[in-house]
């Protein structure tokens, strides 16, 4: 929903400009780029993304500065906003270096609040055009970044020789970022299609050069989880399901599973050449369980700190022999539950999840493009969130996340839901709309 129109091209051209550079940062430009760029200008890079996010919902939240408010504040959306809040609190709370703290978990809450103000003001449609343009320039660059560093773009692990991790971290990641943007353009041709509008044959194969690239990625599980989504938007759209409640249960009982049953079958999984650890994740996570069971179990070490903390941190390295892995190395909790657990502690997750149920409770009642981007959108995050961490203060994750939960709350709301003020600017701008018809 829009509650100011722009008439002023350049005006609206800046805009979108910024919303673009958000989302081409979020979504991990840089990255390897800074080996040619340098570090210094990745980090200006990042900051730039924030004061952007900032500077848009201040300055295009109306027709005029005089005219701004960073989010439209609904109750449909008290969750979210709850959700926000206690993140925010607990971080300042628990977390020991307290100035850090709060430049994380204030970017973290920016970040949270721009998804919402993107619903806001712009439709579906609008905000995956933004996205599609910054994964555009994002792969652009990726190739820039092969011709200059084809050493760099690929590498070898035990799993995968020449794979491609392009500007990501690791194939796995690179894999990753494929496959949910692939599933977010498969959505918006989707959209297209349903409204019979033109679909520019650029499009397509953009779409193509996305799956050669998830290929060359050589993550299967990216792969499967694209072509599922896939499968699910073209085939199965027309069938409501309450993700809200599978994203919430499926990542607890995985957990649970992976903890406890999978040991049992261990012998079985080794005699098919299977390893039941999980590459040694469920080491990291038993001992992630342990630390949790005794300390800040309700509200965790804070949001994005445990793993920069060295007395966080080196609560879960003592567990282990000094020779160990997990003794040497703070890549994370490599799944999103106990992350989070780690970060928030369980009043957190209890929040998040609460949020979850409440954004989709009336799933059904959406239309077919927001529900089927929140429904992909979750089922991504969940796949991704099993065996990774997934929720950081600047990645497109955690700003999709929020968007959807945004998208799920914007249903059609009555004028008696709505705070007073609302109803009278409502009403201010509908007089308007009418005097300049007239």
């Amino acid at each position: 929903m829009e509650y100011s129109i722009s008439r002023n091209p350049t005006r609206d051209m800046t805009r979108d400009t910024m919303i673009v550079f958000v989302f081409l940062v979020t979504i991990g430009f840089p990255g390897n780029l800074e080996l040619i760029i340098g570090s210094s200008v990745g980090m200006l890079l990042e900051y730039g993304a924030f004061v952007a996010e900032m500077a848009v919902m201040v300055i295009y939240s109306g027709d005029n500065l005089l005219d701004f408010k960073i989010i439209q504040v609904k109750r449909q959306n008290v969750v979210i906003y709850l959700t926000i809040l206690l993140i925010f609190t607990e971080t300042i709370a628990v977390a020991n270096e307290k100035a850090a703290s709060f430049i994380t978990v204030f970017r973290f809450a920016i970040l949270a609040l721009f998804g919402l103000w993107m619903s806001d003001h712009f439709d579906l449609e609008a905000v995956l055009k933004y996205i599609l343009t910054a994964q555009l320039l994002y792969v652009f660059f990726t190739f820039v970044f092969l011709a200059l560093k084809p050493g760099s773009a690929f590498y070898s692990t035990g799993s995968a020789s020449n794979a491609l991790r392009g500007l990501e971290a690791t194939k796995n990641t690179c894999g990753s970022h494929f496959s949910c943007f692939i599933i977010l353009e498969s959505l918006y041709l989707k959209i297209k299609a349903d409204k019979k509008a033109y679909i520019h044959p650029y499009y397509i194969l953009f779409l193509v050069l996305q799956f050669m690239l998830l290929l060359l990625c050589k993550a299967t599980g990216s792969i499967i989880c694209a072509a599922i989504a896939l499968f699910f938007i073209f085939r199965l759209s027309g069938h409501r399901i309450p993700i809200g409640w599978i994203y919430c249960l499926v990542n607890v009982g995985w957990i649970l599973f992976a903890l406890y049953m999978l040991p049992l079958i261990a012998p079985l999984l080794e005699a098919v050449g299977k390893d039941a650890t999980l590459t040694g994740r469920t080491d990291i996570w038993n001992a992630a369980v342990t630390l949790m069971m005794s300390r800040n179990t309700f509200t965790g070490f804070g949001f994005g700190r445990f793993w920069v903390e060295p007395q966080s941190y080196t609560l879960i390295q003592s567990m282990f022999n000094e020779n160990a892995f997990w003794a040497n190395v703070t890549a994370g909790a490599h799944n999103m539950l106990l992350e989070l657990w780690l970060n928030i502690g369980i009043l957190g997750i209890a929040l998040m999840f609460l949020m979850i149920i409440v954004s989709t409770r009336k799933i059904r009642e959406l239309k077919a493009g927001p529900y089927l981007f929140i429904t992909c959108m979750l089922f991504y995050l969940l796949i991704s969130g099993l065996t990774e961490r997934i929720f950081s203060n600047s990645d497109y994750k955690t700003l999709l996340f929020f968007y959807a939960m945004a998208l799920g709350c914007d249903r059609p709301v009555k004028q008696d839901h709505l705070f007073s003020w609302q109803r009278e600017r409502l009403a201010a701008l509908e007089a308007q709309r009418q005097q300049e018809s007239a």
